[in-house]
């Protein structure tokens, strides 16, 4: 899968089969040298509010050359799950 942003803020439809009616939207901000992209799933069909998925992920490349994502999902009930992987080149 390769999904394409737009590094000056701008927002972006990604279209990927989620089985939801519309593409999820992706607004993008920089924090400081971190790129935050907040991408909003709208709620399936049929289901009451609030029901929709938001994913926001930061991307940190520090001077060692290593690659931070920190990644949380909130769902409609509010529950929020955080993970933070890091990779780096060998």
């Amino acid at each position: 899968m390769q999904l394409a942003y737009a590094l000056d803020g701008s927002e972006s439809r990604n279209p990927i089969v989620t089985g939801q009616a519309a593409p999820p939207l992706d607004p993008r901000s920089w924090n400081g040298a971190t790129m935050v992209i907040t991408t909003q799933y709208p709620a399936p069909a049929g289901e009451p509010p609030p029901g929709a998925l938001e994913v926001r992920q930061e991307l940190t490349l520090d001077a060692q050359g290593r690659l931070t994502v920190r990644t949380s999902r909130r769902g409609g009930d509010g529950a929020t799950n955080t993970v933070v992987a890091a990779y780096m080149r060998r």
